[in-house]
């Protein structure tokens, strides 16, 4: 277990749920397989990140309960369960599970999963000031400048955001996704031109990048100029048209353009896929609200604040309101 290391190095492909698109972006974050103590009790070995996630919860939950649990032990319980509760998009139990993981042993590790829930959570300050400390002791990786740079974003703080996804591409010059964060964040402030240069390289590349494809879309969305960019969002959808966030961002990429009515459909596939899912509901909220269904428009949203009390700042703070 690494309980006094740095930050878990991801590879590519684990990078990608780094991935910041511009109408919004809950974070999912890639966790290292987390080793039993050794020595660890019976009840402790089941307790592992390999069982399925309310599984590990339970038997985590139970080592947890035991009087005669160390703390070693108890730390492996709280990392394991905070990381299946972070699976599960329980953001506000996993949370509450590192931050007892903390008290017990700091690391920068703990530290930046902890971070990467409370950015789930839309508590960007408190994830900036935890990835700072990390920064602070030199132990960043491209993964902590790339989440702050999220959470410096979702702030407003876009000068302080693109800087620091311009640290993340001296540490990795090849990172695509670092490229397509930045470009979000230039066009949050208001940079389009520069931010479509980040796309443009990144599709010169890898043409299939389904993310910036919707960056794409959605920047000439909100500069007015959507039959420019509609293009990069069908071809999104076609690469991969049974993913509900990307569905849903395909979506918000209508709607930016107040094509209402064709955003809805799109909103509805996502929460085929994923029932219940805050942001699309709270987005199909806010679209039948501009074409006049206040009934269903109140349901949904709602439905979103109930599933996610922060939804609704978020969700503003990207445009959709």
């Amino acid at each position: 277990m690494r309980r006094s290391g740095t930050v878990p190095r991801l590879g590519e492909n684990q990078r990608s749920a780094l991935l910041s698109l511009f109408a919004f972006g809950l974070l999912f974050v890639w966790f290292p397989t987390v080793q039993a103590a050794t020595g660890a009790t019976a009840i402790l070995a089941k307790c592992a990140l390999e069982q399925p996630a309310n599984e590990a919860i339970q038997s985590c939950t139970k080592n947890l309960a035991s009087p005669n649990s160390a703390a070693l032990e108890r730390l492996d319980s709280l990392l394991i369960r905070g990381k299946a509760h972070y699976s599960l998009q329980q953001f506000s139990l996993a949370s509450t599970d590192f931050k007892d993981a903390l008290a017990i042993k700091y690391s920068s590790n703990i530290a930046f999963f902890l971070a990467a829930s409370e950015y789930n959570l839309g508590n960007n300050s408190e994830a900036i000031k935890l990835l700072s400390k990390i920064v602070g002791s030199g132990e960043a990786t491209v993964e902590v400048f790339a989440l702050r740079g999220m959470a410096f974003q979702n702030a407003g703080n876009f000068d302080a955001s693109i800087a620091d996804f311009d640290k993340q591409l001296a540490l990795d010059p090849k990172s695509l996704i670092a490229l397509n964060n930045r470009a979000a964040a230039r066009a949050k402030k208001g940079d389009y031109a520069g931010a479509i240069k980040d796309i443009d390289s990144i599709l010169a590349i890898n043409p299939k990048m389904t993310a910036a494809l919707l960056n794409r879309c959605q920047f000439f969305a909100r500069e007015g100029k959507f039959d420019k960019g509609r293009s990069s969002c069908e071809e999104a959808e076609k690469l991969d048209p049974n993913n509900y966030f990307l569905l849903l961002n395909i979506g918000a990429a209508y709607y930016l353009a107040h094509q209402y009515e064709r955003a809805i459909p799109y909103y509805n596939r996502s929460l085929g896929l994923m029932p219940g899912y805050a942001p699309a509901l709270y987005s199909r909220g806010v679209a039948e609200a501009k074409i006049g269904k206040e009934q269903e428009s109140q349901a949904d949203i709602s439905a979103a604040v109930r599933a996610m009390p922060n939804i609704g700042a978020i969700m503003n703070s990207a445009g959709m309101k």
